[in-house]
């Protein structure tokens, strides 16, 4: 029986922790997917092998959905004759409980910001896709809402799994992990490509959709024209619109579109009016239609990495390059990208020509695709779940000590950001970073694009996770110094969970509060085996603030100032 979730603020996190204590399911894996909004990519396709083969015929199937994904997800598995797979819902106590026991956590996307992973768990992530487009620090203005999570993810997973060298290094670069994670980087196709170049997939859905080996099928899977500050769908709409109606006039009657839009434009569209412009099939999986498709057009988004390992043409139609770009940017020139990229509906049709070649693209292909194998689904599986190693690429991470890290709660607070910003520039890259939180204002993206080529930067999330007698005893001890340095031992297991989930299991030599607060870290990190320093000296605050940080400092802070 499915559990429900639990609404709004109530989230069980008392139980979540409780059930940290209790022992791991050593055969239960939990999937999830696009924070639950997706069942398609790279978890299905793992869960999808692990259901036929009998090798894993004794491991749980767990896959997390948000509750308005519940049918769809059902749906997609009884299709393909998944019924060892268990649905359970974003968040929920069950969930929870899952997250907290399963021996093997899988992942796309990012967990909840409360997930602390416990030391004898599995996490994979395989993240969703390998650019064009910036990431991270190079796009902090449209990345910051979601950086800590996504960097506390990529930090706590025990395998980071990146398809190129090319991209690993981008994702290294501009969530600024280097210096900071200590698992295992596998350079690994994505599970969800092998089946792009599976003949046997592409003949069935061919046959099941009734395309006939004249018709020249064409797929279109444009990225999302969003940003962190706009959500432009009403114009994406209308601009479709538009462009399928100039489309569906000038296309040959051999030849099919078949479109996958972001489900904002998608649930504003209908298709019965056109005569050869369809939507995917919903009862296959994404890649599964993608395979059956002998061209591509999309426009900024990663499926062309992965489209790529077909050697089948690719077109671009960037009708909105240069405000896109503006917007976005890539983390390559865009135009040093192989394939014809066009701004018109007229340019396009004049490139879906019936003799468009294939391939042609050879050194794109060796770049990005170069771990491209056709079986990169089992390998992973066999990887994780049977230690057998021999076909996935691995380097472990073994970073520098940090000799100290500097942290300031809130940069998007001006007056903070002058009086700390001479400090990290002095220091530079020497051994120290810089611990922040990713506090979403315009000051705080000017801060960052300003100080992240002088330092690098630990994100901390802003959830507590704590049960209710913690955060009684936390609220308790931090009236006084007094009761701070009564309650010190009842709160030292809680500080050093709290402080490894927030830090990632980072741990510096020092930690130098600058401008202190008395914010939730600086009593978190109490719980590290570390120096810890508080610049009173630095005080851009109010009374109320400032007592709050003498308070906390009394206990456990070396004080300057």
């Amino acid at each position: 029986m499915r559990r429900q979730s639990l609404g709004g603020r109530f989230a069980p996190y008392d139980a979540y922790v409780r059930q940290r204590k209790m022992p791991l399911w050593d055969k239960a894996c939990l999937f999830e997917s696009a924070v639950g909004k997706n069942i398609n990519g790279n978890m299905f396709a793992l869960m999808r092998e692990m259901c036929a083969n009998e090798a894993y015929a004794k491991f749980e199937i767990v896959f997390a959905v948000t509750e308005g994904m519940l049918d769809k997800a059902q749906a997609r598995f009884d299709a393909y004759g998944m019924q060892r797979v268990k649905l359970v819902v974003e968040e929920s106590s069950e969930y929870n409980e899952y997250l907290a026991r399963a021996k093997y956590l899988w992942n796309d996307d990012t967990f909840p910001a409360y997930f602390t992973k416990r030391p004898e768990q599995v996490y994979v992530n395989t993240w969703h896709g390998s650019g064009p487009k910036r990431l991270g620090l190079g796009d902090i203005a449209n990345s910051l809402r979601s950086f800590a999570n996504v960097q506390k993810n990529l930090l706590t997973a025990d395998y980071d799994l990146y398809p190129s060298e090319f991209t690993r290094d981008a994702f290294m670069r501009d969530y600024d992990l280097a210096p900071f994670y200590e698992g295992t980087i596998l350079l690994h196709d994505y599970p969800r490509n092998d089946v792009l170049a599976d003949l046997t997939v592409r003949e069935l859905v061919r046959e099941e959709q009734n395309y006939s080996q004249d018709t020249q099928v064409i797929a279109y899977m444009p990225t999302w024209r969003g940003t962190a500050r706009t959500v432009d769908d009403e114009d994406q709409v209308s601009a479709v619109k538009e462009q399928f109606e100039a489309i569906d006039d000038r296309l040959r009657d051999d030849q099919l579109l078949l479109v996958n839009l972001h489900f904002l434009v998608s649930s504003q569209l209908t298709y019965e009016d056109y005569k050869h412009i369809r939507p995917f099939p919903t009862t296959y999986e994404t890649y599964d239609v993608l395979s059956a498709c002998d061209v591509l057009i999309s426009d900024y988004s990663s499926v062309v990495f992965d489209f790529a390992v077909t050697n089948r043409p690719i077109v671009l139609f960037a009708y909105d390059e240069e405000e896109y770009l503006a917007d976005h940017g890539t983390f390559l020139p865009y135009h040093d990208l192989p394939f014809p990229i066009v701004h018109t509906v007229q340019e396009l049709m004049d490139v879906l020509q019936p003799d468009l070649p294939a391939g042609g693209y050879d050194d794109f292909r060796s770049t990005f695709c170069a771990f491209h194998t056709g079986h990169a689904t089992c390998d992973l599986l066999e990887y994780v779940l049977h230690s057998e190693d021999g076909n996935v690429k691995t380097e472990k991470c073994n970073p520098a000590p940090i000799d100290e890290a500097l942290y300031v709660c809130n940069l998007g607070k001006r007056r903070v950001y002058e009086a700390v910003a001479s400090e990290i520039r002095e220091r530079g890259r020497s051994g120290a970073v810089l611990i922040t939180t990713a506090t979403f204002s315009q000051n705080a993206i000017e801060a960052l694009e300003e100080l992240h080529d002088h330092v690098h930067i630990l994100f901390i999330v802003r959830r507590r996770v704590q049960t209710v007698g913690e955060k009684a005893l936390f609220g308790i001890a931090r009236r006084s110094a007094l009761l701070c340095r009564l309650l010190s031992p009842k709160l030292r297991e809680y500080f050093a969970r709290e402080a490894g989930q927030l830090l990632c299991g980072v741990t510096p030599k020092q930690v130098r509060a600058l401008a202190p607060d008395g914010s939730y870290f600086m009593w978190a990190v109490k719980g590290l085996d570390c120096e810890r320093v508080a610049c009173m000296s630095i005080k851009p605050f109010g009374k109320r603030t400032l007592a709050q940080a003498r308070v906390c400092a009394a206990q456990g802070y070396q004080v300057e100032g």
